[in-house]
């Protein structure tokens, strides 16, 4: 299972096809992690073993 949040609509609508192309499973949450979290369990934030962040160019 992939869990995994994405601010930019463009990269997020790839994402989502490209698991459906590899027939992965994933929860793809569109928005800002840290104004607003969503992966949340009934304790609270999800905790994970893996974080990758793909940091963009500064504007």
């Amino acid at each position: 299972m992939v869990d995994h949040r994405e601010e930019n609509l463009g990269t997020w609508a790839i994402c989502k096809v490209n698991m459906l192309l590899h027939g992965l499973t994933a929860r793809i949450e569109k928005g800002d992690t840290l104004r607003d979290p969503k992966l949340r369990d009934r304790d609270g934030l999800m905790l994970f073993d893996r974080v990758i962040a793909n940091l963009g160019a500064p504007n």
